[in-house]
């Protein structure tokens, strides 16, 4: 018999979005609320970390207010939303 472990967090143990910048490998958090805009640069080393920055970001910042907006469901909603992540022990 086989067994599978699958690992899920709830969109309320999420705090933020972290960028990587590709270049130096800076980390930089960006919170769920109150973030109206995103690095245009990597603030360690300048590198630009969107190319299409108008809809890229707007696509970004949409998918921030997602996670805030549903991370406490409505009492009448019969579900609630859960990220399934992948399991580190099988890499």
């Amino acid at each position: 018999m086989t067994t599978e472990n699958k690992h899920f967090i709830s969109l309320d143990e999420i705090l933020s979005i972290v960028f990587k910048c590709t270049h130096c490998q800076t980390r930089i958090s960006i919170p769920l609320t109150g973030s109206e805009k995103l690095p245009a640069k990597c603030p360690s080393c300048d590198f630009s970390l969107l190319s299409e920055r108008r809809s890229t970001e707007a696509r970004i910042l949409d998918f921030l207010r997602f996670i805030a907006d549903f991370k406490t469901p409505d009492p009448k909603w019969q579900f609630s939303f859960a990220l399934e992540i992948r399991n580190r022990e099988d890499e």
